[in-house]
């Protein structure tokens, strides 16, 4: 029978003792990697991979101002929900020209010969365009002397402003109201094919930010809003209860009703059928240059 003699005993404690320590270090930095990670990490359609920056909006890039060129939009039908809602055919601006002095002042020009114009009043991320009151967002001052310059021309040529708003993406106040955005299990956000975190439409303080937005687009001059991306997201990694359908009609319900006094037409990007009913337009993008509008 082998014994092991009293230094050894004492060796062999010291050693295992080393190794224990070893090993909780390494399971700690595994933890703190995991964690790390853990807000990198994306869900999308393509299940979940890791994506250390988010992605841009490009509004950087901007276009020579002989190359600029207006899409059109128009209403997809004659029929509108709003019987006092026209209908429209006008330019559309994206988010690259909008933060692009020399496009926005291109547009300009082009006010006298245009009935409708739908501004973007917010990035894909949820980055403010218009300078706003709201706290826990992110701004934009690129080009907004001239984004307001265009504004109140656009006014006084009695062009029918629109202002395209994404419903739910907005990345920073999404941070900052952690439990009133979409979350996967486990309570981590969940993070957009944009690189956006999303508010959830059934918390209230979606639906109080939305007003505040509406009422400060109003303000402005704009005429009508179109809320695009009004959908719960298409992904099996957001846990949805079974009323989620009934939310986004109890939201757009919302939204018309609260308003107070002459309220700010409301458009809807959708693919619920019931809150389509609710939609003044039913706006879609023509791949079609201003060119053709003029004709």
């Amino acid at each position: 029978m082998f014994v092991l003699s009293y230094q050894q005993k004492a060796r062999l404690r010291r050693c295992c003792k080393w190794i224990a320590i070893v090993l909780a270090i390494i399971l700690i930095l595994c933890l703190i990697r995991f964690f790390y990670l853990g807000r990198f990490i994306v869900y999308d359609s393509d299940g979940a991979h890791i994506q250390y920056e988010p992605a841009r909006d490009n509004t950087s890039e901007t276009m020579p101002p002989e190359q600029t060129d207006f899409q059109l939009v128009q209403e997809r039908s004659e029929s509108a929900a709003n019987a006092a809602a026209t209908h429209l055919r006008g330019i559309y601006l994206t988010v690259e020209q909008a933060n692009d002095r020399a496009a926005l002042r291109n547009a300009e020009a082009e006010l006298t010969h245009i009935s409708a114009m739908m501004l973007p009043a917010k990035t894909n991320t949820g980055t403010f365009l218009y300078p706003t009151a709201l706290e826990n967002t992110s701004y934009s001052e690129d080009s907004a002397d001239a984004f307001l310059h265009l504004i109140d021309a656009a006014k006084a040529q009695n062009v029918y402003l629109i202002a395209a708003l994404p419903a739910f993406a907005d990345r920073t106040n999404a941070e900052a109201f952690h439990n009133d955005s979409l979350q996967i299990r486990g309570g981590a956000l969940w993070l957009n094919a944009d690189g956006s975190y999303c508010l959830d439409p059934r918390a209230d303080h979606t639906r109080e930010y939305l007003l505040v937005q509406f009422a400060e687009l109003k303000a402005l001059g704009f005429q009508e809003v179109w809320l695009t991306g009004f959908d719960f997201p298409d992904s099996r990694n957001i846990v949805l209860e079974s009323d989620a359908d009934t939310s986004l009609v109890n939201l757009a319900t919302a939204l018309q009703n609260e308003q107070g006094k002459d309220p700010i037409r409301i458009s809807l990007e959708t693919e619920d059928e019931t809150c389509a009913l609710q939609s003044a337009h039913h706006f879609f993008v023509l791949d079609e240059p201003l060119e053709t509008y003029l004709e």
